[in-house]
Parts: structure tokens; sequence; C-alpha cells
């Protein structure tokens, strides 16, 4: 009898850690998948790209990113967005294509850009440094990230602003700023982009991108407005609730745990 009453508690407690295990993985993954699904949803773009009513109003957080870009470097919204999609039509993780040997073995890649700005490496990096910019969108735990959104419209505000102080560009000039964003702020103050007749091309039909969402814009900006802050709103509630559930398993997880060894003192 005294080896039945010994056993038994080793026994209870063998049989409760594989299900302590299992929950614990099963809560794991399920954040984790929420995760990923929700930034897969985040860095999707938009079903229509050629109406910024649409755009704004699937991505209401797009919205905001680019309104604190302008207020904060004064480069106007549809000028961003329409350089933005010229460079990767809102794909957040694009990189040039790989080069290839004898037209079938892939190589390197032409150049370094990535992102929805198409950021080259050491411009980015240049921009971390003198941007003072160690940490990425609010709550994240990592740098800035040429695949999320906020982070590049902030730089595609800077970046314009070192090209209106560099090559004098006016801010709403969308053609120009164009040019100089692609060429580099050195590279068009050198005339790079003048024997480039399908760059000169592109600026155009950036201008007119940009000319059309402005247009778009001043239809619907006051309903915009509402939407980014119901946005948040709801982005603000979710994550409390998250965080509720959260607390109230690990509560009611430990709290089991507990009394379970309680049981056990007891029966010894």
């Amino acid at each position: 009898m005294k080896r039945q009453k010994k056993n038994r508690p080793r026994q209870l407690r063998r049989g409760r850690s594989p299900k302590l295990t299992r929950k614990l993985l099963a809560a794991a993954l399920a954040i984790g998948l929420l995760t990923v699904l929700t930034f897969r949803w985040l860095e999707s773009p938009p079903k229509d790209p050629n109406d910024a009513c649409a755009i704004f109003k699937e991505k209401p957080s797009w919205y905001t990113s680019l309104g604190k870009s302008e207020e904060l470097w004064g480069t106007p919204k549809e000028v961003q967005l329409a350089i933005l999609f010229q460079e990767s039509s809102f794909r957040a993780r694009i990189r040039p294509p790989r080069t290839k040997i004898l037209w079938v073995i892939p190589w390197r890649r032409p150049s370094s850009a990535y992102g929805y700005g198409q950021i080259l490496d050491g411009t980015w990096q240049d921009y971390r440094r003198r941007r003072g910019r160690t940490r990425g969108w609010p709550g994240s735990w990592v740098g800035p990230q040429r695949s999320s959104f906020h982070d590049v419209a902030d730089f595609v505000g800077w970046y314009t602003d070192q090209i209106h102080q560099t090559a004098g560009i006016e801010k709403n000039d969308a053609a120009h700023l164009y040019l100089a964003y692609h060429e580099g702020p050195g590279g068009y103050s050198r005339g790079s982009h003048r024997k480039k007749a399908w760059l000169l091309a592109v600026a155009d039909q950036v201008a007119q991108r940009a000319q059309r969402y402005r247009q778009q814009l001043s239809h619907c900006e006051d309903a915009l407005w509402w939407s980014a802050l119901r946005h948040r709103l709801a982005k603000g509630a979710a994550a409390l609730i998250l965080l509720a559930l959260t607390v109230l398993f690990l509560r009611r997880l430990f709290r089991r745990r507990f009394s379970s060894k309680q049981r056990r003192r007891r029966k010894r």
C-alpha cells in the first residue's frame, strides 16, 4: 500500500504533463498562425491599384501612414502613392528578377532593390542612420523594414525631402521627383536621366497617375479620414481583446497546475 501511495502522485504528474504541453503548443500555433495570416493580409496588394479611394478604403492603415509622412515631410499622399505603384505595384517583398547565364541558369540580381519602394541596401542603411531609426512601426520588435508600408512611407517622404533640398524639385512635381528618386539626387543633378527616353516616359506616367489619384481623393478624403479613425479604434480594441484572452488563458492554465499540485500534496 505504501508503494502505491508514493507512486500515485508520480502517475498523476506524468499524466498531466503531456496535456499541459499540448495546450501550450496548440495556443502557440494558433497565435503564430493568426499572426502570419494578419501580416500576409497587410502585405497583399490592393485589388484596384488604379483608384486611390478604393486603395485607402481597403487599406486604411496606408492612408494613415502616408498622411503622417505628408504631415512630417510635405510630399503629397498622391505623389508618394504614384511613386510606390511604379516601383513595386504595391508588392511588399518584390526584388529585381535574376539575370540568367545562357538564357536558362538563374544568376545574380542586378541590384539590391527590395520592398515597396525598391530601396537599395546602402540607401536604406543611410536612411536609418540619418533618421536615427532603430525601431519599426509602433509596437514592432524589429527595426524598420522595406516590406513594411508604414516604414517605406516615411522613407519616401524623407527621401523626397532630401531631393527637394539637394536638387530644388518641388514636392508636388511627381515627374521630376520620380526621376531623382530613380537616379538619386546626385545622378539627377548630373543629368543622367536626360539620355534615357524610357525613363522620361515612365516619369510622365507617374505624373499622370499622381494627378488621377489627386482627383480621386478630392471626392473621398472626408470618408477616408473617418475610415482610418475606425480602423485605428478597431485595431486597438482587437489588441486589448487578444491581451485579455491571453491573460485569461494563462491564468486558467496556471490555476489548474497549482490546484493539481495542492491535490498531490494532500494525498501524500
